[in-house]
């Protein structure tokens, strides 16, 4: 190997270890080394989490992987079912941990205890718990969506810059490899895409059933009343109720709108949005289960090669759309275009307008995937209905 294939092939396997690390999303331990079931270490992170859940078990198993995270307590108020699977399966792992139902009471109890806490309850719980942790002195990883409201959500912020304590919003594309290798890499290193004007999103979700529970475990309709639900019913389908959760649009869309946002170095300025009930129940499910929404970007010019403009992307060697499907990167081959580029500046000045258009359905018989194809400008893919692999 040559000495600058050999010096390409160090810095590709440095930048893909780096990012490697921080795909663990959380930012917590300052040791990179260790195993997991150590004893304890004075400069351990000790850390509580409130709601263990599906994505709260997700993030409980990560963070086992994470050197120097601590466990100390866990919350859920299903007491029968996800506190007992967790608490069980932290103290399998040597992590001494304590259990509540509570996350008032264990913010009392445990004060002096911890450091910070993982919050991933359902949405509309999201503020109230952030900012009382964030009184109580501790860091913050909170999941997404932030919250259901642009004031709590504000309200956040603003405890978190008082205190001085950290709060993270768990937008994981941001810290995930493909996605980090994509955007450094690709879209600001060698501009494969040449200017971004357009691009597309969608994200297609197995239909399912409500979610049922395992018997005899119901939460007790006070304990529910308390925490906001009406039902058990409710409280396991939380995610379709209007006051409780946004529907798949914030679920799963956030997630992708998240990624327009970053790689296009801009926030939407506009929005034109559509959605119904075309499935499922309406009775038991309030949010729309398909919506296309359209979001306008006033988004910074980055220099490119206005002659390029002949194919999709403006690597020479390529052509196709460059994207992210079930957590891989691909693309997909392009076909060169007879007609001349489409205007897309707003005036004289370095900004012009870019779109997103995105799409979230649920679908009886398809298993979910997401694309963010995007195109250069002046040209559009000319087989809209495909998606990278």
């Amino acid at each position: 190997m040559d000495d600058a294939r050999q010096e390409d092939a160090m810095d590709r396997r440095g930048f893909l270890r780096t990012t490697a690390v921080a795909g663990a999303g959380l930012a917590l331990s300052p040791r990179l080394v260790g195993q997991m079931g150590d004893e304890p270490r004075p400069d351990d992170i000790n850390v509580a989490l409130i709601g263990a859940s599906a994505q709260g078990h997700v993030l409980l198993t990560s963070c086992l992987k994470v050197p120097g995270v601590r466990f100390k307590a866990v919350c859920d108020i299903w007491e029968a079912f996800n506190l007992r699977r967790a608490a069980r399966m932290l103290k399998a792992y040597g992590h001494d941990v304590n259990a509540y139902v509570d996350y008032q009471e264990m913010l009392d109890k445990e004060r002096g205890n911890l450091d910070a806490v993982l919050v991933a309850t359902p949405d509309f719980w999201h503020a109230r718990q952030t900012v009382a942790c964030l009184n109580a002195g501790l860091h913050v990883y909170c999941e997404t969506a932030m919250s259901n409201t642009r004031a709590a959500a504000r309200q956040m912020v603003q405890t978190a810059r008082r205190t001085g304590k950290l709060l993270q919003i768990g937008h994981q594309r941001r810290s995930n490899p493909r996605y980090t290798f994509c955007h450094e890499k690709l879209l600001r290193e060698v501009e494969l895409l040449g200017r971004i004007v357009a691009v597309n999103g969608q994200w297609n979700r197995l239909a399912h059933t409500p979610l049922g529970w395992p018997k005899n475990t119901e939460i007790d309709h006070a304990t529910l009343t308390k925490y906001g639900y009406e039902s058990m019913a409710q409280y396991r389908g939380w995610r379709w109720y209007k006051g409780l959760g946004g529907g798949p649009v914030v679920e799963l869309g956030s997630h992708q709108i998240d990624v327009y946002n970053w790689f296009l170095d801009a926030r939407p300025a506009a929005v034109l949005a559509s959605g119904r009930p075309n499935f499922h129940d309406k009775k038991t499910r309030q949010w729309y289960d398909t919506v296309v929404a359209v979001y306008e970007y006033d988004a910074p010019q980055r220099p490119g090669n206005p002659d390029d403009l002949g194919t999709v992307g403006s690597h020479p060697a390529l052509s196709g759309w460059v994207g992210a499907r079930n957590g891989r990167v691909g693309r997909m081959p392009g076909e060169r275009l007879s007609h001349g580029p489409v205007p897309m500046a707003r005036g004289p000045g370095q900004r012009r307008h870019g779109r997103a258009v995105h799409r979230v359905a649920r679908i009886p018989s398809a298993g979910s995937g997401q694309a963010l194809p995007a195109c250069s400008e002046g040209v559009s893919p000319s087989k809209r209905g495909q998606s990278p692999s």
